[in-house]
């Protein structure tokens, strides 16, 4: 949680890579980006622990293989895959993924982590003060250890592979976007998530700051002297406070600081500054069914005001209040209008279900597949969708598996 600095407190500070992190092996030092036109980056900031569970295969296995016919002794290098979770960077932990399922069936090394979350992980007054991004670092530096020490433990650091999904898949993203992270692994998966889904990144970083110092009692004008107020907190008083973000958005999430993460993620990607590795992208159906999920009980469906008001506030939260943003609110509810059963309360529901799959999920995948592949980055991509047999609620049972999954 919160590490101790080089002047000895607790919180959010970066530090020289090497001074703080893993909790075993020696960290290394800061990597090189490997953008399209060559550009050198520098040190990176230190992080916290962040405790791994490592699932190592147990031999080799080929297709019809008896188990007492298995090879344990094989003793090749094998991939390793080290998975982020998701959680919309408030909750979770790696250990909630059973790695040992994929190592065996994988005849992989597959590794899981825990980072930094909330306001502990991604706090940031959006200057030096409070950088943020602690959580990314935390990821960081679970790369680094792993490029030094899974050789210890039958891996390969030359062929690792990141994955995750939701949040951790918007990691995955921005990971492939920060120079801190060239070399130190060599393809990428990201489930359910990008890089420029709106709740990806943060970017007011200081109004939710300041939102959590006001019910702390550290209102400050100057930001410096808030975190160092908020520093001498107790760490559940800070963990405890509920700070909502806007409805799409993130209050405590990466930033743009320059560093970690250099400029915003679409503009990357439009300049082809990101890691030409293999990446695999893919999304469920049904994602959005968080968004639609108060209306879950009703039998009929949603009513058509019902449908006009969130489609409204959609736009609300998303757009604010541009010119033409009638013609929009109006465009949307034209496209998602199944106008040969438009009366139907049901299908306003699973039109609007669709509405916040494609917009929150299925277009950012989309678009940064595109914007990869522009800069000839070997992309893959893929859906999920699984029909439910089961006692949920009937026009459910096609969505929420691949809710689930996700």
């Amino acid at each position: 949680p919160l590490v101790p600095t080089e002047d000895g407190k607790m919180g959010w500070k970066m530090g020289e890579i090497g001074k703080t992190g893993l909790k075993l092996g020696k960290l290394g030092k800061g990597a090189r980006h490997r953008k399209m036109g060559q550009k050198k980056g520098g040190e990176g900031g230190g992080t916290g622990c962040a405790p791994a569970s490592l699932h190592p295969t147990p031999g080799t296995v080929k297709r019809g293989q008896k188990p007492e016919e298995m090879d344990i002794r094989d003793s090749g290098k094998k991939p390793v895959m080290l998975f982020l979770h998701g959680g919309s960077y408030m909750e979770g932990t790696g250990n909630m993924f059973d790695g040992s399922v994929l190592a065996a069936y994988g005849n992989v090394i597959v590794v899981t982590m825990n980072y930094r979350l909330g306001v502990l992980g991604f706090l940031s007054t959006g200057d030096q003060a409070a950088k943020g991004n602690y959580g990314l670092l935390d990821q960081i530096q679970a790369l680094r250890w792993l490029n030094e020490n899974v050789g210890h433990f039958g891996g390969d650091p030359q062929r690792i592979t990141i994955f995750g999904s939701g949040a951790g898949a918007a990691c995955v993203s921005l990971l492939i976007l920060s120079h801190h992270s060239e070399g130190l692994f060599q393809k990428a998966i990201a489930q359910s998530g990008t890089a420029i889904s709106s709740w990806s990144v943060n970017y007011q970083p200081l109004k939710y700051t300041r939102l959590l110092a006001a019910k702390v009692g550290c209102e400050r004008a100057d930001t410096g002297a808030a975190v160092e107020c908020l520093r001498r907190q107790p760490f559940r008083a800070l963990v405890d406070q509920d700070v909502q973000p806007a409805r799409y958005h993130v209050a405590f999430g990466p930033v743009v600081d320059g560093d970690v993460v250099p400029d915003d993620p679409e503009i990357l990607m439009q300049q082809g500054e990101f890691l030409n590795y293999d990446i695999l992208i893919g999304v469920n159906q049904g994602e959005g069914l968080k968004f639609v999920e108060d209306s879950l009980e009703s039998e009929d469906g949603i009513s058509a005001s019902y449908f006009d008001f969130t489609v409204s506030n959609f736009v609300d939260n998303l757009y604010g209040y541009p010119e033409g943003k009638d013609i929009l609110r109006e465009t949307i509810k034209f496209m998602y209008t199944d106008w040969a059963d438009r009366d139907n309360g049901e299908m306003r529901r699973k039109t609007l279900l669709a509405l916040f799959t494609d917009h929150q999920w299925v277009a950012p995948a989309v678009a940064t597949a595109k914007l990869h592949a522009e800069y000839q980055s070997p992309v893959y991509f893929y859906t999920f969708y699984h029909h439910l047999v089961c006692t949920v609620i009937g026009w459910l049972s096609g969505w929420m598996s691949g809710w689930i999954v996700g």
